[in-house]
């Protein structure tokens, strides 16, 4: 019985086999005649990458290890792009409307992330045209330096990033990088300064360490204040925007259980409702005017 399966199977497969044989062939008779002929145009060489030994010894970076450090740092591009902008917000305000309006399969996935795109353009506009002024245009023409073109760069991005970031969350990464700020209960012997019409008492250095740090924080605690603090508001306005569309779905539900429609799907009836009142009401624009005037510059 095995034998006669085998017999089957190696009939119904005999043109594949015939066909895999005669390409492993062709492949191996091209594959000799290239490595026999003349060696390709100079036009279509690939790069020769070589290793200076002496240039090694007397610069510290060589080139090539310069070339690899960028390439590496170039496939961090996108990542910083949706940590330091208003993507991540949008993205997740956005990821709630789909959800609570049960456009999973009706809108594809690409068009909501072009849509969120658009609006993180529009909303980092501000932030780039400053940047094109201040840095990028005086570094084409010679006026800087590259390290300053960086410097301005994040100067702006930062400044964006401190502004739209709650207090509360810079000082929590602040606390868990260790700097901590001198204890209200704590009754210290020390000279007093007058801050806004008021004498309070001089900060120890920790204080002082902690009020600079807050005012003028590190890049990495300023990123992880800033991620968690959109995630908060993208969940707040996802929540808001969920509670309507979840009011529709209750009322669908419980208009079809007092009809006797038991078999009839609440989702599938409340998807036009919802999508009804969400362009009755100009729901994109309204949104977006709402995202966009939510940052602050």
């Amino acid at each position: 019985m095995a034998m006669k399966n085998l017999n089957l199977s190696l009939k119904k497969n005999k043109f594949n086999l015939i066909v895999v044989f005669f390409s492993t062939i062709l492949f191996v008779l091209l594959f000799s005649v290239s490595a026999n002929s003349a060696p390709f145009d100079a036009g279509f060489a690939m790069p020769e990458v070589k290793v200076d030994m002496d240039a090694m010894q007397h610069d510290p970076v060589p080139m090539t290890l310069q070339m690899l450090l960028y390439l590496s740092m170039m496939t961090l591009i996108p990542y910083m792009f949706v940590c330091c902008t208003a993507f991540i917000r949008i993205s997740i305000i956005f990821s709630f409307l789909k959800s609570s309006m049960g456009l999973s399969k009706g809108v594809p996935k690409q068009v909501w992330v072009g849509i969120g795109l658009m609006l993180t353009f529009f909303v980092m506009a501000p932030v780039a045209l400053q940047i094109e002024k201040n840095a990028y245009d005086p570094y084409i023409h010679k006026q800087i330096s590259f390290q300053q073109f960086v410097s301005r760069t994040s100067k702006y991005a930062m400044k964006f990033m401190q502004k739209n970031t709650r207090k509360n969350d810079l000082a929590f990464f602040v606390k868990m990088s260790g700097v901590k700020p001198d204890s209200p209960t704590v009754k210290g012997k020390g000279e007093t300064i007058k801050v806004n019409g008021k004498y309070i008492r001089k900060p120890s250095k920790q204080g002082q360490k902690y009020i600079n740090m807050i005012k003028n924080p590190p890049f990495h605690i300023l990123l992880a204040a800033f991620m968690i603090s959109e995630m908060k508001t993208g969940f707040y306005i996802g929540f808001i925007i969920y509670l309507p569309f979840l009011c529709i779905d209750m009322i669908t539900a419980a208009t079809l259980m007092a009809m006797g429609m038991f078999m009839l799907s609440p989702m599938g009836f409340s998807l036009p409702c919802k999508m009804m009142c969400f362009v009755m009401i100009d729901g994109f624009n309204v949104m977006s005017e709402g995202l966009v005037k939510s940052y602050r510059y």
